[in-house]
């Protein structure tokens, strides 16, 4: 029997590990990857709190998969507005609220009251909040409901070091593309960029990322412009080609209305506002390969 605890265990904390956000070596990583196992074993409220962007809804998803309740329903609510039918109709599986503290105070006394009946034994709660500060638009009584387990999602600035092991995560996600080839100057600069989108912004730039440079050697000068990083330091080191310039963002733009328009070469051409012809020839320019 503890052989087999210990099997459920493994698995588990397996299937934590294998989710971008929780990926990596840091402290932080390790101790998120903690939480969420702790918030697999049992079925008390969930708070997760971070900005926007730092990977809540992927955190609470995970942790439902890596639950005895994975089989279940995740529904989630992001409109602020708790609906009756959610309170009133007996189901089981996880309820994932978006930025519970916006809830006007009705929903809010409400939730409380249906966390604390027996309508609400077989439903997993997943609240998020920004931040968690001091007092906040969250009413007391439900606070102290919902936080008995806060796991806190910080921004991606705050776990930099984290970044290479996201990346390749998500990469390793996505089973129909090759992605890029990064050596350490071009990794540097993706931990120095600021990230102002945290996670979400590094799920878009590995598709990016590979659409563009796809099995390809990627310079940091290249992954700077991709990023929009530019710093003034960057510009007096670098010999200012206005020509090379020109290309780059030609090669930007083009890869965006491919991205646009779902790899479908007519609608690229299109909202580029050329022919078909003139766009198939930009494209071998530019090494660019059909999506």
């Amino acid at each position: 029997m503890h052989i087999f605890k210990e099997m459920i265990r493994a698995s588990k904390t397996a299937r934590c590990c294998g989710v971008p956000i929780l990926s990596g070596n840091s402290l932080t990583a390790q101790t998120l990857r903690q939480l969420a196992e702790l918030a697999s074993d049992n079925s008390d409220p969930v708070l997760l709190t971070g900005p926007e962007g730092s990977g809540k809804r992927s955190l609470a998803r995970a942790i439902h998969e890596a639950s005895p309740w994975s089989d279940t329903l995740f529904i989630e609510l992001l409109d602020h507005h708790l609906q009756e039918d959610h309170l009133s109709v007996y189901w089981t599986g996880s309820l994932f609220l978006h930025q519970v503290d916006r809830f006007p105070n009705k929903d809010q006394k409400n939730l409380l009251d249906w966390l604390d009946s027996p309508e609400s034994r077989d439903v997993r709660v997943f609240a998020t909040m920004d931040s968690w500060g001091e007092g906040g638009a969250l009413i007391e009584p439900l606070r102290n409901r919902l936080s008995r387990l806060r796991i806190p999602c910080l921004a991606l600035m705050q776990r930099k070091d984290d970044i290479p092991a996201m990346l390749q995560r998500l990469w390793a996600e996505d089973l129909d593309n090759i992605p890029p080839i990064f050596d350490r100057e071009t990794w540097g600069a993706m931990i120095d960029h600021e990230w102002p989108g945290n996670f979400r912004s590094l799920k878009s730039f590995a598709t990016k990322a590979t659409r563009l440079f796809s099995g390809r050697i990627v310079t940091a000068d290249q992954i700077r412009r991709l990023l929009g990083s530019h710093s003034q330091r960057e510009m007096e080191m670098n010999c200012f080609n206005l020509k090379d310039h020109l290309a780059q963002e030609e090669k930007l733009f083009l890869i965006e209305a491919l991205l646009r328009s779902n790899g479908v070469i007519a609608t690229a051409a299109g909202l580029a506002g050329l022919n078909r012809t003139t766009f198939i020839a930009k494209m071998k320019r530019y090494g660019l390969a059909r999506m």
